[in-house]
């Protein structure tokens, strides 16, 4: 499926979501008869800052593939992946954005995503929006590596001065703990368990983040996943 280039066809879903394709994207041909296929257009148009909102759009409209997965541009990456790393590196504040976007992503067959993440987080550096970025790679975007990855991260690269300050430990909870709230089904399946299932999880789920939080946030990690689980109304 190819989109015809107008963006303005592109600011809603642009096929059924009942008929939703496996793989998407789309080429341009210019006045020379050169093709310009997503990903160079996605680098270009990022690099110019001057249609951030209209990128976006595109990125958000192409997310509900089959499977519940992102349609793949090609054999190794989800479309829409060129926009969203150009405009998160350029701009911090769109990590959001980012995570939301891997969390559309198959991440059981993921290719370069990790690359992706280690020049996020060396671009940015360790600070409070970055630890969104960890935490979602021990957590709803853990994929084929994220374990081995986030230790990595956490083997250097400035995360054990950060992360030893009663700030760092503080930004690293709140994230944390943003894991277990987001609506999507790593959160929602430990939430919506019922109590002999919960009891089986809870710990495994909260000691992913072990490694970058101390015993004491740890705990209080715990406790906010239980009570969240006790007043979720799914199971009412």
């Amino acid at each position: 499926m190819r989109c015809g280039g107008c963006w303005s066809t592109c600011r809603h879903t642009p096929w059924p979501r009942d008929a939703a394709p496996h793989g998407w994207t789309f080429a341009l041909r210019d006045d020379r008869g050169e093709v310009w296929g997503e990903h160079a257009l996605y680098r270009i148009t990022a690099a110019s800052g001057e249609s951030d909102p209209l990128l976006l759009e595109l990125v958000r409209a192409s997310a509900h593939g089959a499977h519940g997965h992102r349609p793949w541009a090609d054999a190794e990456t989800p479309t829409g992946t060129s926009a969203i790393l150009a405009l998160a590196m350029r701009e911090r504040t769109l990590l959001p954005e980012y995570i939301r976007f891997l969390r559309q992503c198959d991440l059981d067959h993921e290719v370069d995503q990790a690359g992706d993440m280690d020049e996020l987080l060396a671009h940015h550096g360790w600070a409070d929006d970055t630890c969104a970025l960890v935490a979602a790679r021990l957590g709803s975007c853990s994929g084929q590596w994220g374990g081995e990855q986030a230790g990595q991260w956490l083997d250097g690269g400035g995360s054990g001065d950060y992360l030893a300050a009663e700030t760092g430990q503080r930004a690293m909870l709140a994230a944390a703990k943003a894991e277990f709230e987001h609506d999507g089904p790593w959160a929602r399946d430990l939430m919506e368990a019922p109590e002999s299932i919960f009891e089986d999880e809870v710990r495994y789920n909260v000691d992913l983040f072990a490694p970058c939080l101390a015993p004491a946030a740890l705990a209080e990690l715990e406790a906010h996943v239980r009570a969240r689980w006790a007043s979720d109304p799914a199971r009412a």
